[in-house]
């Protein structure tokens, strides 16, 4: 596998830039997209077509289907977020929720750094 590219930074948008007709709330929203996430850890996927590669995951809170077979209760939005500092360590720091877009790429890419990862898992929550 080659090494992967760095990761992108997030446009910043400014009263100059912005789009015709959109407010400064608009661009105050797009500059710090967030989302509420339960946990950011790296594992070895245990189902599917990637079973047996190491993945990071990002599971998102939020999801109010509540379905039997789900192995993730929902948390409170405001529970904080778990993340881990090194790969299959089990260490994990405490983030406030919710998480800035900046922040999840800065510990994907951190997490991708100590370890060669297949690709990461975008799982939990309910649009």
């Amino acid at each position: 596998m080659s090494p992967l590219s760095p990761l992108p930074t997030l446009p910043t948008l400014s009263p100059q830039t912005m789009p015709a007709g959109q407010s400064a709330e608009t661009v105050s929203c797009l500059e710090a997209p967030t989302a509420a996430v339960q946990q950011i850890f790296s594992s070895v996927q245990g189902e599917g077509p990637y079973v047996g590669c190491r993945q990071i995951f990002v599971r998102f809170n939020g999801c109010h289907l509540r379905c039997r077979y789900c192995d993730t209760p929902a948390q409170p939005a405001q529970a904080p977020c778990l993340v881990e500092t090194t790969p299959g360590s089990g260490c994990l720091e405490s983030l406030p929720n919710p998480v800035a877009a900046d922040t999840m790429l800065y510990w994907l890419s951190r997490l991708h750094r100590q370890a060669r990862h297949h690709s990461v898992s975008l799982t939990g929550g309910e649009p």
